[in-house]
């Protein structure tokens, strides 16, 4: 699964990851029900860098891109700038 991506998609994976942790963790949910490891692969394939745009990703409905939406495009877009 994690193994096709390239090192810059390892990274932001990784970076996903984290995120998802302490979001998880500040909620009090299991890090799945932020974001499973397959809607992850698909943030880290499609990189949406609008709320728009993580409508696309399979899995992202209005509650989960208004709980998350903004942190996650935040961070994909700091990645991208970054490369």
């Amino acid at each position: 699964m994690e193994e096709a991506l390239s090192e810059s998609d390892k990274a932001l994976f990784g970076k996903l990851k984290e995120w998802r942790k302490e979001a998880a963790d500040k909620n009090g949910f299991p890090v799945y029900v932020v974001c499973n490891n397959k809607e992850m692969l698909e943030l880290v394939r499609n990189k949406p860098l609008s709320l728009e745009g993580l409508r696309n990703v399979q899995g992202f409905g209005d509650k989960k891109i208004e709980n998350y939406g903004k942190e996650i495009v935040e961070l994909i877009k700091s990645f991208v700038n970054v490369e």
